[in-house]
């Protein structure tokens, strides 16, 4: 169908040629810039493609665009051309202009299904994201569950999807119009597109070690055309996109106070923390009473005493027979040969310095770690050991007037972070969480 109306107006593959665009703006002026916040919705969903690349790969990506997308995309919006062309008195919708009769059904039934997909790139998108925030500590971790063995991108968070969910029925309910969404729509994907290209660019300078006339070059072209649109649609600031600053806003000082608390919270644990092998050597760990039991102290770092294990020890003035200081990481693999999970270094005086190596589709259970622990050259001799933990609690006592603010926040977030014990799957007789008190 759309190949007929092509048919029929065929001059409008003149519109093929990219001389039009400069005819355009020579033409229209300051009007036909500003026509660049609309003609940016022709291109936005492009940018759901590489949100997929964590779970199709590069391939799939390259391959779908050249072969399907990208013709799709041209025959429908030269179609549509046509359509006005041929038919200018034409009232409806141009896209579903393109077709009559039952053609029209299966239609609709092809864009109720393009607006599922599109749902889904953006979903998987923002899984990806917050996974990538709770990693690189500028969001609280959340409970993530992997989906595929061979793509580790493939992950599902159930506490994002249900705030997506909620959150977009309340734009859909708030905004009551499909003009309001569009362009709040339009000036996120400008934003998502100009942040794309800087990233781009600063890959090619770190990674590919391009030289700076290379990335110049770059910059003037991705850059310019991406500053362009976001300028256009800029104008629609006070018609529906303002609320994509507010969320935008809010996003980017949750991520920064929490990084920030963070930081304050690693600076206090390692003025306090000494180091391991300090420790153990230490006077007081070599003249302690010893429990008949044994126990396994989670920790950060397997370089500093763990904050549950320094209270436990200073408030109690005893330790364990054999104390295991348990670091957990997490390799990029699916899963981890059984023989390389576990190592266990032997430091004396009962303490041993453990690293337990999973991949992103096994979960830290705490049978898991008995069975590698009994398994290992230095088996607990106790048949029951118990987990510590250190549940942290902070208080904005040190911080000035001017970061109070954030500091509530911080602790408002620090107080409903879930606990890693709800990882581990530890039995609550077994599990002991020591409380730590910081001030910001």
């Amino acid at each position: 169908m759309v190949v007929e109306w092509i048919l029929k107006a065929p001059g409008v593959l003149a519109a093929l040629d990219p001389r039009y665009a400069v005819w355009f703006f020579q033409d229209n002026g300051w009007i036909g810039f500003l026509a660049l916040g609309t003609v940016f919705l022709v291109v936005t969903g492009s940018e759901a493609l590489y949100a997929d690349l964590g779970h199709f790969g590069r391939r799939p990506i390259q391959m779908s665009w050249l072969f399907l997308v990208w013709p799709a995309l041209m025959l429908n919006y030269l179609g549509q051309g046509a359509l006005l062309l041929s038919a200018p008195e034409h009232p409806g919708n141009s896209f579903f202009g393109l077709v009559s009769g039952p053609w029209l059904i299966g239609l609709i039934g092809i864009a109720t299904l393009a607006t599922v997909i599109a749902s889904q790139a953006i979903i998987s998108g923002l899984f990806s994201l917050f996974r990538q925030l709770g990693e690189l500590d500028y969001y609280p971790q959340l409970r993530v569950s992997h989906t595929s063995a061979s793509q580790a991108g493939q992950i599902y968070i159930g506490s994002i999807n249900w705030l997506l969910m909620a959150g977009t029925l309340l734009l859909v309910l708030g905004f009551r119009s499909a003009d309001g969404l569009a362009n709040a729509y339009g000036l996120a994907i400008g934003g998502v597109t100009l942040i794309t290209s800087v990233l781009f660019l600063g890959v090619q300078r770190k990674v590919n070690r391009r030289g700076w006339f290379a990335i110049l070059s770059l910059g003037v072209v991705f850059l310019g055309v991406d500053l362009a649109f976001l300028a256009a649609l800029s104008t629609k600031l006070f018609s529906g996109a303002q609320i994509i600053v507010v969320i935008s806003g809010c996003m980017l000082l949750i991520m920064l106070t929490w990084r920030w608390g963070q930081d304050r919270l690693r600076w206090g644990q390692q003025q306090t923390a000494p180091l391991l092998t300090d420790f153990v050597a230490s006077e007081a760990v070599q003249s302690a009473a010893r429990s008949p039991a044994s126990a396994i102290f989670l920790t950060r770092t397997a370089r500093h005493v763990p904050q549950s294990l320094l209270h436990n020890f200073r408030h109690n003035q005893m330790l364990h027979r054999e104390t295991y200081v348990l670091q957990i990481e997490i390799e990029d693999a699916p899963r981890v040969r059984l023989e390389d999970k576990l190592t266990v270094e032997r430091l004396g005086s009962g303490f041993f310095a453990a690293v337990l190596c999973l991949g992103y589709m096994e979960r830290p259970r705490f049978e898991t770690i008995l069975d590698l622990l009994s398994q290992s050259a230095y088996p607990p001799p106790t048949e029951h050991p118990s987990l510590f933990l250190s549940r942290v609690r902070v208080s904005i006592a040190k911080v000035g007037t001017a970061s109070r603010w954030r500091a509530r926040l911080y602790a408002f977030m620090q107080r409903n972070t879930p606990s890693p014990a709800f990882l581990l799957g530890a039995p609550p007789e077994r599990l002991i969480e020591i409380g730590v008190h910081y001030e910001l």
